[in-house]
């Protein structure tokens, strides 16, 4: 009886970081999907990506909100004097929501645009 209830104790673990494990992976492809959204965004100079969103995906009991921040610092790049295209920095924060609990998982990216550099090769 004891060592049923020690395996069936394992079992439950084992459960619970598989779960626990698979939401790390959803959030990590939703920040990917966003990050790859920016950057596509500041290769064309425009669109939806470059500008700030947030939304909310339900999945199996599992909520996954996302918030985009996103800035261009054209002033930046200017006194750099490295680069003459725009930098965009985005920030992507994914929440994680299951049984009362919240995870949190972000990262800020900072890419140039390609509307200067196409600028450049008119000249």
């Amino acid at each position: 009886s004891t060592s049923l209830v020690l395996v069936l104790r394992a079992f439950g673990t084992a459960a619970a970081a598989l779960g626990e494990s698979r939401d790390t992976l959803w959030a990590s492809l939703l920040i990917q999907e966003k990050v790859a959204e920016v950057a596509m965004a500041a290769e064309d100079g425009s669109g939806a990506g470059l500008q700030s969103s947030s939304g909310r995906i339900a999945a199996g009991g599992v909520d996954f909100l996302w918030t985009r921040r996103v800035r261009t610092l054209e002033s930046l790049a200017s006194q750099a004097g490295v680069r003459k295209e725009p930098i965009v920095l985005s920030e992507i924060l994914v929440t994680v929501r299951r049984d009362g609990s919240t995870r949190e998982r972000s990262v800020t990216t900072c890419v140039t645009t390609g509307r200067q550099r196409r600028g450049d090769d008119d000249e």
